[in-house]
């Protein structure tokens, strides 16, 4: 009959990393002992882990500000058209620019997991009147809309910005 509790053996566990691991800080873990008793003697280094936070509605004091954003879609507006003949060639480039400069504007204000949707219409002043919807699916607790109206002799633009709460 054969004995199986023959003397321990000295196992050695060594785990190779890339390149990339080695050079992010991220080491393996190296053992050596007896068999069922293995001794760490090295660890990963110590990780965070983050977990999703399931915020539901903005934190204190990071609503969407309407009040703000119209002071500041109409400085932008009046800054930008002061002065400028209608053009439809020149004022769709336009549209384009002012709904970056207002986005990049909302950018500054810090307002997380909001999504900003930035809409600039400007057309001809005529004598015809010209009636515009603007309709989105939202939360009105936590989803706003501003909008802002300017015009000059030629033209007239109109800026609607939508933030929409992303839990």
């Amino acid at each position: 009959m054969t004995d199986y509790m023959e003397t321990p053996k000295q196992i050695t566990f060594t785990l190779h990393c890339s390149e990339e691991d080695e050079n992010s800080g991220n080491f393996p873990v190296i053992t050596k002992g007896y068999a069922p008793d293995l001794e760490l003697v090295e660890e990963y280094p110590e990780q965070t882990t983050f977990e999703n936070s399931y915020r539901l509605k903005p934190e204190e004091g990071k609503k969407f500000p309407v009040i703000k954003i119209r002071k500041a879609c109409l400085d932008i507006l009046e800054e930008e058209l002061r002065g400028v003949c209608y053009s439809p060639s020149r004022c769709s480039e336009l549209s384009r620019k002012l709904s970056g400069m207002i986005k990049d504007y909302l950018k500054q204000l810090d307002l997380p997991r909001y999504k900003i949707v930035a809409e600039v219409i400007i057309g001809e002043a005529s004598k015809s009147s010209l009636a515009v919807s603007s309709m989105y699916l939202c939360n009105p607790v936590n989803d706003s809309f501003a909008s802002v109206n300017f015009r000059n002799s030629s033209l007239y633009a109109l800026a609607i910005v939508h933030g929409i709460y992303v839990p």
